[in-house]
């Protein structure tokens, strides 16, 4: 089966990527160690290309499926894609949007510090811009990055505008969509309609008190701000049966 796997940053990408990874070597994540070693053979094949036993894995290099299993991961937006004539498998991951707006947050201050090889090993590769957005708070910080970047998942989907409907209407047409916060169970329902074990494997993860990055009246405003991601949030989770 060949599959294309695009999403944004901050989305649970390389968690993903590195759940295939597992699955094609038949590899049992019971560990953090043997998240680790996932994670180091990605991290050493450069973000690019893997030839495993069932599958190869293209990690950001390219629109290029070989073989008759293959797996290519973009950031390419939905409307920029140009498919190939042959059948594509097509997923994609949503997350909580003020949970993706801080982890972007809290990686530009790691960035800014030095500090993210500490939490996340390496910085994310689309987003090393950060630290030109050094800012007092994350409200600040959301009025000086890109709107593109704000309201990324619904940009992502539409290409050229954040109207959540319409990216809604475009993500009915995606074979699977996995939500973040329910990543166990997406991968295990995607498991069963490619027929390969993918075990769920988080990366990056950090179990940092939020309040350090946020408080109550900062939440509230980031709510109201991120109005139309969060109505598109709960609208595929209402597509999927969650709510």
């Amino acid at each position: 089966m060949k599959i294309h796997f695009y999403h944004i940053q901050k989305t649970g990408g390389r968690s993903i990527i590195c759940s295939f990874i597992a699955g094609a070597m038949n590899k049992k994540i019971e560990t953090p160690k043997d998240v680790e070693n996932i994670w180091d053979l990605y991290i050493q094949s450069n973000s690019k290309v893997l030839y495993l036993d069932k599958m190869t894995i293209f990690g950001h290099g390219g629109l290029n499926w070989v073989g008759d299993s293959s797996l290519v991961a973009s950031h390419t937006p939905y409307k920029a894609i140009k498919f190939p004539t042959i059948d594509i498998f097509t997923i994609t991951s949503i997350r909580n949007p003020i949970d993706r707006i801080l982890s972007i947050y809290k990686e530009s201050i790691l960035e800014i510090s030095g500090d993210y090889d500490k939490t996340l090993r390496c910085c994310h590769n689309g987003l090393q811009r950060l630290p030109e957005y050094k800012s007092k708070d994350i409200i600040e910080f959301c009025h000086k990055i890109p709107e593109q970047t704000v309201f990324g998942q619904t940009y992502f989907l539409n290409n050229d505008d954040k109207n959540p409907d319409n990216a809604i209407d475009i993500l009915k047409k995606i074979n699977h969509v996995l939500i973040l916060e329910n990543l166990k169970n997406d991968l295990n329902d995607l498991s069963q309609k490619i027929n390969m074990d993918l075990p769920c494997v988080h990366v990056g993860m950090t179990t940092t008190d939020n309040s350090k990055y946020i408080n109550e009246s900062q939440y509230k405003e980031l709510e109201k701000m991120l109005e139309s991601e969060i109505y598109f949030y709960n609208k595929v989770k209402e597509y999927k049966g969650l709510i």
